[in-house]
């Protein structure tokens, strides 16, 4: 039986995914960029795995702002 918190924390990451997806799509849709990019320090996992989820691939790892960041890209089809 999933506990209460667990139910939580899990629909926080539904949420999530699904604000970051529509924020992919309205780029590539309706504003017709070719190319969305997202930046999150390597530490920051939660934030790599999000990217991830939602179809987001790594293009490159760059050293900014004192710490390592990630570059994600999702590219339109």
């Amino acid at each position: 039986m999933m506990l209460e918190t667990e139910r939580c924390e899990l629909c926080l990451i539904q949420r999530a995914d699904a604000v970051v997806c529509a924020v992919i799509q309205y780029g590539l849709r309706e504003l017709k960029c070719c190319k969305v990019v997202a930046e999150t320090q390597t530490a920051n996992l939660a934030s790599c795995r999000l990217l991830e989820r939602v179809g987001m691939r790594l293009e490159r790892r760059v050293r900014r702002f004192g710490a390592e960041q990630a570059i994600y890209c999702k590219e339109s089809i």
